[in-house]
């Protein structure tokens, strides 16, 4: 639980999508989250408002610009 607290208000500083639909998170407090989006049952989102859509589940990712 001590990890998942050093995550809370943290800011994502570097975001990377792998082909293999893993998704690893940088935060500005040093830590990591890697997801493996090609789990079964394991669905990855991310979004930045007026900017982009993300998503994954099972291995088949899409991605749209927002206007």
């Amino acid at each position: 639980m001590q990890k998942l607290e050093g995550l809370m208000g943290a800011a994502v500083v570097s975001a990377v999508v792998f082909k293999s639909a893993l998704v690893r998170f940088v935060f500005n407090t040093g830590y990591h989250l890697n997801i493996r989006g090609g789990d079964p049952g394991v669905k990855i989102e991310i979004r930045k408002s007026n900017d982009f859509y993300y998503s994954c589940r099972g291995g088949v990712g899409e991605m749209s610009v927002v206007d």
